[in-house]
């Protein structure tokens, strides 16, 4: 590796070598080759818990804080087919992937990310799901699920808006576990990801109030009426308004979605 390093050097003395490691010890030798380092951290999925991102990062700085550290992946896998309210770690070899977990993997991650200059760069683990032959895990063998968008491209993750949310320009209101529907828990918060300067959230017509947010996460307790629920998020931006619709089904009767 060493030789490589000074090969790349030599081709080009203007650019910085790196490579990326799932070694989370900034001292390790093979991660001290390279004039910056990236780290393949998953804490939420293969390690501890979305909580411990913060640790996590300030551990990898404060080892070598003469040195930039970058993340070359981060995320978690999902199925758009397998719900949980209030979701759980999943094991990320089994069958159980709900897309609610990768959301909240991505929340904590990125909030502990965006605030810390010495991250050269982060790179998310993945934007499509992709071939992966010897995978027998999620809702389908043979798949990565870790991407935001399904194999096929057609299905937008929740957590890609949470993404689009956060970096995009154009006006952006989502509501998220659209697709836990039916579900036979009534009490579960309703989240919404926006870019809006202000959001106001409506079920059935009857509006639960307006919120700002400082992380473009918004989050209503509410508890769904038995049978349809018609959800509305509301937001404004600039003077303008945006609205996002979807339908939720609550029966006390439906099959428990989790394992």
């Amino acid at each position: 590796i060493t030789i490589l390093d000074d090969l790349a050097h030599q081709l080009d003395s203007t650019r910085l070598t790196t490579g990326a490691t799932s070694r989370l010890d900034a001292k390790y030798p093979l991660n001290l080759i390279t004039d910056v380092i990236a780290f393949n951290p998953y804490d939420g999925w293969y390690t501890r818990s979305p909580s411990d991102w913060p640790a996590t990062l300030d551990k990898l700085h404060s080892a070598t804080p003469e040195r930039s550290v970058g993340i070359s992946e981060y995320g978690a896998g999902a199925s758009v087919h397998q719900h949980e309210a209030n979701p759980k770690k999943p094991k990320p070899s089994g069958r159980w992937h709900p897309e609610e977990w990768q959301a909240t993997v991505h929340e904590a991650a990125y909030d502990a990310m965006k605030d810390r200059p010495w991250i050269w760069g982060t790179f998310l683990w993945n934007m499509f799901d992709f071939a992966s032959d010897y995978r027998n895990e999620g809702d389908h063998a043979g798949i990565n699920d870790k991407g935001l968008v399904t194999y096929d491209r057609k299905t937008k993750k929740d957590a890609f808006f949470f993404y689009k949310a956060n970096w995009s320009k154009e006006p952006v209101i989502y509501l998220t576990d659209r697709r836990f529907t039916p579900r036979n828990v009534a009490d579960v918060p309703v989240k919404i990801y926006s870019n809006c300067d202000s959001v106001e959230f409506k079920l059935d017509g009857k509006s639960y109030g307006t919120k700002t947010s400082g992380d473009h996460v918004f989050i209503w307790p509410v508890k769904l009426n038995t049978g349809r629920n018609e959800l509305e998020a509301v937001g404004t931006k600039l003077g303008q308004i945006y609205t996002d619709r979807c339908t939720i089904v609550y029966d006390p009767a439906a099959p428990t979605s989790a394992p």
